[in-house]
């Protein structure tokens, strides 16, 4: 049997496996899109409320948190290993634990409601099963009073303001690279976004 130090460098060399694929697909979309000359550059600023910000000559408004992208190859590899014991854990037991609606907090109703209306404004199938399976997982996990009345307690003291989105961020979820895979704001109508969906499926086939 494996000790805990063997299992955690396990861990670790799939977590390194992931990152690298992450490397290999954008140099294939970096040299798809004419190479390393054609990648925008930017001007990076720190500032004092807003973090690091991206200026970028081609755009209106600064990137914001813009941390490079080993930093986000790092974010995906994690979230690759995450997902995957998700879905594991999906299948063989939180789907089976799934409870009628009706019967949960007011709280949990608006959660399971905000992921629903996530999976509808998703173009990419997916997308729409992680939104399911975070969905379902959230729901279960804060069944349990102890976890959810410590969320509703820091909910309490969030800045609304600064979790919604501002005019920087709607012109950057306007951008075609995001726009096209996700509904932001639910613009399109829903008829349209399901057509547009379905033609995305039949293409994908």
């Amino acid at each position: 049997m494996a000790t805990e130090a063997e299992q955690e460098q396990k861990v670790i060399e799939v977590l390194e496996g992931f990152e690298q694929d992450r490397n290999k697909t954008r140099d294939r979309v970096i040299e798809s899109k004419g190479g390393k000359k054609k990648l925008t550059k930017a001007t990076m600023e720190l500032h004092p409320e807003k973090g690091l910000l991206a200026h970028m000559k081609e755009h209106k408004y600064p990137m914001k948190g813009s941390l490079g992208y080993k930093r986000v190859n790092a974010a995906g590899a994690i979230k690759r290993m995450v997902l995957m014991g998700l879905r594991f854990a999906y299948k063989k037991y939180i789907r089976k634990h799934r409870v009628d609606v009706n019967k949960l907090s007011p709280f949990l109703r608006e959660i399971h409601r905000l992921c629903n209306i996530a999976i509808l404004r998703e173009r990419d199938e997916q997308m729409k099963e992680k939104w399911l399976i975070m969905r379902d997982t959230m729901t279960l996990l804060l069944e349990d009073h102890a976890y959810a009345f410590r969320l509703q307690d820091i909910l309490a003291e969030a800045d609304i303001k600064k979790l919604l989105p501002d005019d920087n961020d709607k012109y950057f979820m306007g951008q075609h690279w995001h726009s096209k895979h996700y509904n932001y704001g639910g613009k399109v109508p829903q008829d349209e976004w399901d057509k547009r969906s379905e033609v995305k499926k039949q293409e994908n086939a």
